[in-house]
C-alpha cells in the first residue's frame, strides 16, 4: 500500500501537487553517505515553478536493500517520491517463503508456456523483480520444460501468482514449505518495513526520516 501522504512532509507534498512540477520539475539525489546502519540521502527538488527549490534529507533508517540507478544524472530526475508499506519488493523480507513445484507435462508447449508466463511476470512485477530471483537457477526456460521439480522458491505472494499462472497455462503446480524453509521462516523478521522509490531507484529500511536542511 502506498503511504506516501502519511510519511511525505506537506512542504514537499504541495510541489508533488502542483501542475508546473509534473512538466518541469524533478527530484535529484545529490549526495549518498552511509552512517552505521542508516543511509542518507541528500535530495534536491527543482519546482519548475515560481516555488522555491527545496533541499531534503532523507534519512533510510537500517537499510536492509537498495537499487541505485544513475538515470536521474542524465534527464530531469524523478517525477515524485513513492513510499509503500506493503509492496513485492517488500516481500523478500516480510512475506513467508515456500517452494513452487511443477509435476506432469504441459497441455500447451514449453516455448508458448515460457513467453506467456514471462510476459505475465513483466504486467505484474515489471523489470523491478527480474525473472531470475526466484525462478530455479536453470532459467524459465529449462523450468518450464521440466516434467517435474522445483520450479521456485521465494515469497510466498509471488510464487502464488507464479503457480495460478502455471495451472491457467496447462503446467500442473503446487506450493510446499520444506523443512529447510520452515526454520527459515520461524527466524524471519516481520517487523514493519519502508520502501522508497525515486525513479529507477528505491531504498528499504525500517523508518524513513525527511529533514529540510539548507543549500
Amino acid at each position: 500500500m502506498e503511504i506516501s501522504s502519511q510519511i511525505l512532509p506537506p512542504e514537499m507534498l504541495e510541489i508533488f501537487q502542483d501542475a508546473d512540477f509534473e512538466s518541469m520539475g524533478g527530484v535529484f539525489i545529490e549526495r549518498l553517505d552511509y552512517l552505521e546502519n542508516d543511509a542518507l540521502l541528500k535530495l534536491r527538488i527543482k519546482t519548475g515553478s515560481e516555488l522555491p527549490n527545496q533541499v531534503w534529507q532523507a534519512t533510510v533508517k537500517d537499510i536492509i536493500s537498495e537499487k541505485i540507478s544513475r538515470s536521474w544524472v542524465y534527464d530531469n530526475g524523478a517525477n515524485n517520491i513513492e513510499i509503500y508499506n506493503d509492496h513485492y519488493l517488500l516481500w523478500e523480507f516480510t512475506d513467508q517463503h515456500t517452494e513452487l513445484y511443477v509435476n506432469g507435462a504441459a497441455e500447451n508447449i514449453s516455448e508458448y508456456i515460457g513467453a506467456r508466463f514471462y510476459e505475465m511476470h513483466i504486467a505484474n512485477f515489471g523489470d523491478w523483480l527480474p525473472l531470475e530471483t526466484y525462478v530455479n537457477g536453470g532459467g524459465l526456460f529449462a523450468a518450464v520444460q521440466m516434467l517435474q521439480g522445483l520450479f521456485a522458491r521465494g515469497p510466498k505472494k509471488v510464487l502464488s501468482q507464479y503457480e495460478k499462472w502455471l495451472n491457467q497455462l496447462g503446467k500442473l503446480a503446487y506450493t510446499f514449505e520444506s523443512d529447510g524453509l520452515a526454520a527459515h521462516n520461524t527466524r524471519k523478521d516481520s517487523s514493519d518495513l519502508q520502501l522508497m522509490i525515486l525513479d529507477d531507484s528505491f531504498f528499504i529500511g525500517k523508518r524513513l526520516i525527511f529533514t529540510r536542511i539548507d543549500d
